[in-house]
């Protein structure tokens, strides 16, 4: 008995016949059969999930990953290749439970074609035989299998909140590129069973703005330079944040120590300026309004080697992120200046700011006030 599969448009319904998915054009009564060589389970047919397409640079069938939140929490979604979903030939093939997950993505994926363009299969309404559905498909595609039940377990999750993470591993969601044109570098073991991915905290106030940085910065992979500068947005951003928490922190005290009679204007001055400072408001954002300190250590690093690359005169001063900001400053005044064999250093700066970026948006929070100074007095009752 056929499971249906959904009504997608006037002309096409695709049902499931419990082998193959069959497309068929209500009109002309012409088949289109869309097969996997997996012995396909309608198991999860009833249950809540969601399907995403990302693309990544040199995937193999066997690159299948458990996907789980960073510190904890069981799996809540699959990432797994569309050769993988058209093979038998990898670790996983032989699973039920595998089987069950292709048969949703195949069925959701096949649904969100259809959606947006309504005469998908027509291409194919000619064709003898089945068409394998890996072929439907570049071979940088991969597809996220969401299990929206422990999705729901994950505080204030959202794909959204998960793209820079991502990113950074590799995983590019399909409308950010051409999968011929994908370029971004990944640092992933591909022999590896599990992913483990962190969420942007709940103190940022546009995660859309994050994602769509991180998406310019996979743009420009042509251009390591662009590359930097697109991440670097992402430190402006929450500088900008920092602030705007830090500006009434330092206000309260100067009319504290006016009202003691205490202030000194050129103190004052000049602790308000050090706080408007560029590099003052990055070293509160890693020192003082998140917890990345310790992952700090690999960007530094290949900072400081791209600084030497350019015969910058390395200072005992220049550690943590202030390495980071001496690139940005380099790039900024002087691009144009950079030599070749400086590229390949700058790439190795590119890689690592993506891997910290994520670790810096986990773990963003607002340090929580000690004291309350009441900035008009109280109306008289």
């Amino acid at each position: 008995m056929a499971i249906k599969v959904g009504v997608l448009d006037d002309a096409w319904t695709v049902d499931f016949d419990g082998l193959d998915f069959v497309a068929t054009d209500s009109a002309s009564g012409v088949e289109v059969r869309i097969s996997s060589p997996l012995n396909l389970d309608a198991g999860f047919a009833d249950d809540s999930y969601t399907v995403h397409t990302f693309l990544f640079k040199g995937l193999s069938e066997n690159s299948t990953f458990d996907v789980s939140v960073k510190g904890g929490g069981r799996n809540f979604a699959l990432l797994t290749p569309a050769n993988a979903v058209g093979s038998v030939d990898h670790d996983r093939a032989g699973k039920a439970y595998y089987a069950k997950c292709a048969y949703v993505i195949i069925r959701d994926i096949l649904g969100q074609k259809l959606a947006g363009d309504p005469q998908f299969f027509e291409p194919y309404a000619g064709i003898n035989g089945p068409i394998p559905f890996s072929d439907l498909f570049h071979d940088d595609t991969c597809f996220l299998l969401v299990d929206n039940a422990e999705a729901s377990k994950v505080k204030n999750f959202s794909l959204t909140k998960i793209v820079p993470s991502l990113l950074a591993n590799g995983f590019v969601p399909v409308d950010v590129c051409n999968p011929q044109e994908l370029a971004w570098r990944s640092p992933i073991e591909l022999d590896t069973k599990s992913l483990k991915v962190s969420l942007i905290s709940d103190d940022i106030g546009d995660p859309e703005l994050i994602g769509d940085l991180c998406s310019l910065a996979v743009k420009a992979s042509g251009s390591s330079i662009m590359q930097f500068f697109y991440l670097y947005q992402i430190f402006e951003y929450l500088m900008e944040s920092v602030l705007k928490h830090r500006l009434p922190e330092v206000a309260i005290e100067m009319l504290r120590k006016i009202e003691n009679g205490s202030g000194d204007l050129y103190d004052d001055y000049s602790l308000l300026a050090e706080v408007m400072r560029e590099k003052e408001r990055l070293q509160l954002l890693v020192g003082k309004y998140s917890d990345c300190q310790s992952s700090l250590g690999s960007l530094a690093s290949v900072s400081l080697d791209f600084m030497r690359s350019v015969n910058f005169k390395i200072s005992g001063e220049m550690s943590g992120v202030k390495a980071v900001y001496a690139v940005r400053n380099f790039l900024f005044h002087q691009a144009r200046n950079l030599p070749v064999h400086g590229e390949s250093k700058l790439d190795a700066v590119v890689t690592a700011l993506a891997q910290f970026i994520p670790e810096l948006l986990a773990t963003y929070k607002y340090p929580k006030h000690t004291t309350v100074w009441p900035l008009m007095p109280a109306v008289p009752s």
